[in-house]
């Protein structure tokens, strides 16, 4: 927002251009870095969860097909 005023007003310099370029491109990466995470986060999860089933089906044996639980 600062920066849409001072250019507004005719105020800006190229610094500030630059700082603004430069943070906004560190926003970006922390974002990519952050939803990088979060996917990694989420498939541990899964797989968490699949090893689980896996461990519960070889315990608890599925019942014949013909046979209604």
């Amino acid at each position: 927002m600062k920066l849409y005023y001072a250019d507004r007003y005719g105020m800006i310099s190229s610094v500030d251009i630059a700082h603004a370029l430069r943070r906004a491109a560190a926003r970006k990466r922390a974002e990519e870095q952050e939803r990088k995470e979060r996917d990694e986060r989420r498939q541990a999860r899964a797989a968490s969860r699949r090893r689980f089933m896996a461990r519960v089906r070889a315990v608890i044996p599925l019942p014949p097909a013909g046979v209604s639980a």
